[in-house]
């Protein structure tokens, strides 16, 4: 029932049965236990005081409680007791523990007759003991067992409010027992009234719930009230009900985040045990040791969560505690209650997701838990520059990742554009280059001319240009056919076929239109197949000309030899005219080419204008979700106050230039002028690609702008992906985080980090060690309590505050016995645990009754 912690349970504090007068059953009375505790099942009552009028038959009481243990459902036992005070007497619902009738005892029995000596017909209703409220608690109390009182049904007949006034319950609670013995009201529907009783009693009971059957057919009826606890017994219920403001509800809270449901390890120290939680406040105790950190860092292992600080020796403890083989398997719940299983292997850095039917999911971690947190030891007392960005980051990270993801597609597009431009800025050299070799290789040819040599070779050097057209243009219509055939097999076209198979359950008619004309689309992309066959097709016909070219062209060797030998200029070698004449086509051709590319310069640079404001946006929309973010938390609480300023960490920003111009002698003033004057890397290249370096050449100039733009552009993936950080300054009670203690910096962020709305599940590991018992319980505590039903919390902790008044609902006790870790677990509200606590976390009973007396006495 509370393998998780404390669970949530449907409460009835006033039940009657077949013994009570007023109560009417006709059926087989030998089927009254089982037909009474299945109407409490059906109910969803899961807690249950069997309250009859003035009278407890132990028997039957018994017989309910055994039925109803069989169906998880836990009874107490009880009376309605007529009190001797107001007009008609005041009905009061006494809860008593066990040891009332144990060991073959009855002394319920024997408090009933006492307060009932001499009165005849006494299971009557209306019929009142001899005592009036206070003197009824004096002979409770005279039995030195544990017992709370609920007043029933008090705005009614025999109710507190209905028979008494202001005065006489003021008088009432003058009795220090009756403060502490009286533990809420039953039906208390009239607001006014209840108003009145807490201002004159001086604080305020919780409200409780009873149906008060008469039949079994009113089980469950009216009004109900819930219980949070974590064990089936008095105790956790008298708990309750004096924490009420925490573990008394009026319905069933709804959990809209996902949590960890257990974990379970093979192998290891850790080997075959399974370790429950709860949705909301779990803390793992132990003495140093123990195991405690093992649990919480195989967890972190097998969530897949990155370690800050001392990584290396938390994974070696993983190895450690999982040994050769070992395996993890987290049982998770998503916020729409789905569940499914996580498993990690230590060999394996894979982590494998799969439903309750054990098929594997191709799905991430946070599909299920949204952005789970993990703090270590040290984590939170980090001092390193921009560790608070960073935290913010950590924190509501998940905000900005569709932006990250933009900006990562436009650090790409830039790269490829600024390459480009980069290359284009080297083509005026190369074009100088081409033009000269062109000027060059016609001059030579002019000799050619001038000795009439260029028009006796003027047949050859035609046929060996018209050599080269056939071989370009047969490159040019087999790479087109080749581009055809591609498209053919294009990825988009097997995606529309499959769109053209969409059926519509309300729109079928418009869809078939809207198929019909994609399978028209598809009919015509696949014409391109057969105008691809006609492009062969003529590419044969060129080829077969080409080859009645070539034949031509052989036919005329003997001529063409011939001609070379009738040229008798000494100086002139008639082949080297066709090698010059081939070169000055190829060069122009070429140099045509980089001319042509020059006339894109002006269009990649608007292009690359566009790219930068892109950025420019991107970044200023995730600077605004982070202040929206910022906003919420200062708002949330009046301890913390978060300030931020777009890139206004210029520290990092000179470092992170020294990093890119090492080796250049630039002085370190000159970096920072630099960091000052440009916000960060894309503005520096911004001025040198499309501003002519005006504004970088005011700082640095000559060799020392050469060795820094070379730089820059051999680092062009590294400037264009960093990313000035945003200067985040933590303020705590006012004062920057800085200026604090180490205690109070801690402090200040684990309150920030438990601010958050957005973060399913939070692992600490010993949260308190810089932090003192003051802020623990003035901040730290009171946070808690706030947000745990909207975070599971999973605590490694050696401070008996945070489980105990924090109200842990999952406590998880480790023990290092023969190479084994032990596990035992419970709620706060478990006796076995209680004890746990005191000799773990106070040293021992002793300990803690020393320190309560000394307490005490100063006090006094």
């Amino acid at each position: 029932m509370f393998k998780n912690g404390a669970s949530v349970l449907r409460a009835d504090f006033h039940l009657h049965t077949i013994k009570d007068k007023e109560f009417k059953y006709h059926n087989n009375p030998n089927e009254f236990v089982k037909e009474y505790v299945q109407k409490l099942k059906e109910a969803d009552i899961s807690i249950g005081a069997i309250t009859n009028h003035n009278k407890f038959d132990k028997d039957e009481f018994k017989a309910l409680r055994r039925q109803a243990k069989k169906e998880n459902i836990f009874l107490l036992p009880g009376v309605e007791l007529s009190v001797k005070e107001g007009a008609n007497g005041i009905h009061t619902l006494i809860i008593f523990s066990d040891s009332w009738y144990e060991n073959g005892e009855n002394n319920i029995e024997v408090f009933l007759n006492q307060v009932f000596a001499g009165v005849a017909n006494r299971e009557n209703e209306n019929v009142s003991c001899n005592y009036d409220i206070n003197g009824v608690i004096s002979n409770l109390e005279q039995h030195n067992k544990d017992y709370f009182i609920i007043f029933a049904h008090v705005d009614q007949k025999s109710g507190l409010l209905y028979e008494c006034g202001g005065g006489l319950i003021q008088r009432l609670w003058d009795n220090p027992l009756l403060k502490e013995r009286v533990l809420g009201v039953q039906k208390s529907k009239n607001i006014d009234k209840f108003n009145n009783l807490t201002q004159w009693i001086g604080y305020e009971l919780p409200k409780l719930e009873g149906c008060d059957p008469k039949k079994i057919e009113d089980i469950g009826e009216g009004d109900k009230c819930y219980l949070k606890i974590g064990d089936y017994s008095f105790n956790a219920v008298k708990y309750a009900l004096m924490d009420f403001s925490n573990r008394v509800f009026y319905d069933i809270p709804l959990f809209k985040h996902g949590y960890i449901d257990s974990i379970e390890y093979t192998g290891g120290k850790l080997d075959n045990i399974n370790v429950d939680f709860s949705k909301e406040l779990n803390t793992i105790i132990g003495i140093r040791g123990s195991g405690k950190s093992s649990i919480l860092e195989t967890l972190r292992y097998g969530l897949d969560l990155k370690a800050d600080i001392d990584d290396d020796y938390k994974e070696s403890l993983v190895k450690y505690v999982l040994d050769s083989g070992g395996i993890i398997k987290i049982k998770l719940v998503d916020n729409n209650n789905r569940k499914y299983l996580l498993t990690k292997y230590l060999e394996d850095d894979k982590v494998y997701i799969s439903d309750v039917d054990e098929n594997q999911l191709n799905i991430s971690l946070e599909s299920i838990i949204n952005n789970p947190l993990y703090f270590g030891q040290k984590d939170l007392s980090m001092r390193a520059p921009g560790y608070e960005f960073n935290l913010l980051s950590k924190l509501i990270g998940k905000k900005t990742k569709e932006v990250n993801e933009k900006l990562k597609g436009n650090s790409e597009e830039l790269k490829q554009k600024i390459e480009e431009i980069i290359k284009i800025q080297q083509y005026p050299n190369r074009i100088d280059e081409l033009t000269t070799r062109v000027n060059d290789l016609n001059m030579k040819l002019a000799i050619y001319e001038e000795k009439g040599i260029a028009e006796k070779l003027d047949k050859q050097k035609q046929f060996e240009d018209e050599s080269l057209y056939f071989e370009q243009i047969s490159g040019f219509i087999n790479d087109l056919s080749d581009d055809l055939e591609s498209s053919l097999e294009s990825e988009k076209i097997r995606l529309l076929k499959d769109k053209a198979k969409y059926t519509s359950k309300y729109n079928g008619e418009i869809f078939e239109r809207v198929n019909e004309s994609i399978e028209n689309i598809i009919k015509l992309y696949g014409g391109l197949s057969n105008i691809n066959q006609n492009i062969l097709a003529e590419l044969e016909k060129i080829k077969s000309e080409q080859n009645n070219f070539v034949e031509c062209k052989d036919s005329l060797k003997e001529e063409f030899a011939r001609i070379k030998r009738e040229i008798d200029v000494e100086t002139l070698n008639p082949d080297s005219f066709l090698d010059y004449s081939k070169k000055v086509k190829d060069t122009s051709d070429e140099l045509q080419q980089y001319q042509l590319k020059m006339q894109e310069k002006s269009a990649l640079e608007n292009s690359l204008k566009n790219l930068l404001k892109d950025r420019k946006e991107l970044v200023h929309e995730r600077f605004r979700l982070y202040k929206k973010e910022i906003e919420k938390i200062n708002d949330s609480q009046e301890q913390l106050s978060i300030e931020i300023e777009l890139k206004g960490n210029k520290q990092e920003f000179m470092d992170k230039l020294k990093e890119v111009g090492q080796g250049t002698g630039i002085r370190s003033n000159k970096y920072k002028d630099i960091s000052e004057q440009f916000s960060d890397f894309i503005a520096i290249i911004d001025d040198i690609m499309l501003n002519e370096s005006k504004k970088i050449k005011t700082i640095i100039s000559g060799n020392d702008y050469d060795k820094f733009i070379e730089k820059i552009k051999g680092n062009l993936k590294d400037c264009i992906e960093y990313e000035v950080p945003d200067k985040v300054d933590i303020l705590y009670h006012g004062k920057n985080l800085e200026y604090h203690s180490l205690g109070q910096r801690a402090s200040a962020i684990v309150l920030f980090i438990l601010t958050q709305k957005d973060n399913d599940i939070i692992i600490i590991d010993q949260p308190e060690d810089d932090l003192d018992n003051k802020v623990i319980y003035d901040e730290l505590i009171k946070t808690l309590k706030e947000r745990k039903s909207d975070i599971q919390f999973i605590f490694v902790t050696h401070n008996a505050n945070i489980p105990v008044l924090g109200d842990s609902e999952k406590i998880i006790v480790t023990e290092f016995e023969d190479d084994k870790i032990m596990v035992d677990s419970g709620s706060i509200d478990c006796s076995h645990i209680q004890k746990k606590i005191i000799k773990i976390m106070e040293g021992g009973e002793d300990a803690f009754e020393k320190r309560n007396s000394i307490y005490l006495n100063w006090n006094m």
